[in-house]
């Protein structure tokens, strides 16, 4: 079992997620998916495999597992572009004029 220190750091993408992962089965704990997701302050985790869940929540040999869709509906903020995310000196031009990219299919 990943402690959450280790389960946060897996789940930071080096690269933009996959706009493929749009309309896929993910995967997350069932009483999280029945009583959080709408009502947990600090979210509800969503994980890519069933064996990452399982690595860390083990709460879901009680629980169960739910599979889940993610749908992208628009951008409430725009952030920094993702090439400038972390840098200590990011191009702050890249940030005026942003386009809102067009979804996914």
């Amino acid at each position: 079992m990943k402690n959450t220190t280790e389960c946060v750091l897996d789940a930071i993408a080096v690269d933009p997620v996959d706009v493929n992962v749009m309309g896929d089965e993910l995967y997350m704990c069932a009483t999280d998916y029945e009583h959080e997701l709408g009502n947990a302050a600090g979210g509800a985790g969503v994980y890519a495999s069933i064996a990452d869940l399982k690595a860390c929540r083990s709460c879901v040999v009680e629980c169960g597992i739910v599979a889940v869709r993610v749908e992208f509906v628009r951008y409430v903020e725009h952030g920094m572009p993702y090439s400038e995310r972390g840098k200590e000196t990011p191009n702050v031009e890249l940030m005026v004029g942003q386009q809102t990219p067009t979804p996914p299919p």
